[in-house]
């Protein structure tokens, strides 16, 4: 099992992350702006997590996971869980770590897993938008781990594997109202059309 140690910052409210501590470890202004905050007593939070791959063991956290993706606004009821029994929300749990190309990666916060991003290849029946090449990808963090860069960083860290996996590009499906949204587009992913009532985002890898 792959783990990668990293270091989550917040100095007035923005996010820096270091992965293997190998960027505050060069003595280079980005690290003297650090001690200088920390002196002046602005760092908001500092966190330490580690991020694992996402193996069969993990299904019932994965399941949660799913059921925590799906975007619920302000003052409307959960959905009940039934929705993981559905067809259109299982594909992407079910027989996890069965498929070759199934990839996926867990943030934990000491022995807490507070977070999860998974990546799968579906075939034309089960795909609701684009080609069968383009794997689709989820993500969801516990909604008190949010903000502190963990979302950016499984990001960053699937869609390096992605690459390396051969993928061209990404795919991914969310509610325009969802905060995520904003997220998604600052990492590059751009609006190509709508899965029903969500927007169809896509993103080449490059």
């Amino acid at each position: 099992m792959r783990k990668w140690v990293t270091k989550s910052i917040l100095i007035n409210g923005e996010s820096k992350v270091y992965l293997n501590f190998k960027q505050l470890s060069r003595g280079n202004r980005e690290q003297e702006n650090v001690a200088h905050f920390v002196n002046k007593g602005q760092v908001i939070n500092l966190m330490y997590y580690e991020i694992r791959s996402l193996e069969r063991h993990d299904l019932r956290f994965l399941r949660e996971m799913v059921y925590e993706s799906a975007f619920v606004p302000e003052g409307q009821r959960p959905f009940p869980r039934t929705i993981l029994d559905e067809p259109s929300v299982s594909k992407f749990f079910d027989g996890w770590g069965e498929q070759s190309d199934d990839i996926g990666l867990i943030a934990e916060r000491g022995e807490q897993p507070v977070g999860a991003i998974w990546l799968r290849l579906f075939d034309k029946e089960q795909k609701s938008y684009g080609d069968e090449e383009t794997p689709e990808i989820g993500m969801a963090i516990l909604k008190e781990f949010r903000g502190k860069g963990i979302g950016s960083t499984l990001m960053g860290m699937l869609e390096t594997q992605a690459k390396n996996y051969g993928y061209q590009k990404l795919f991914l499906s969310v509610d325009p109202r969802n905060p995520a949204r904003r997220l998604y587009e600052h990492l590059g992913y751009e609006h190509v059309g709508w899965d029903e009532t969500f927007w169809a985002m896509e993103k080449e890898l490059v």
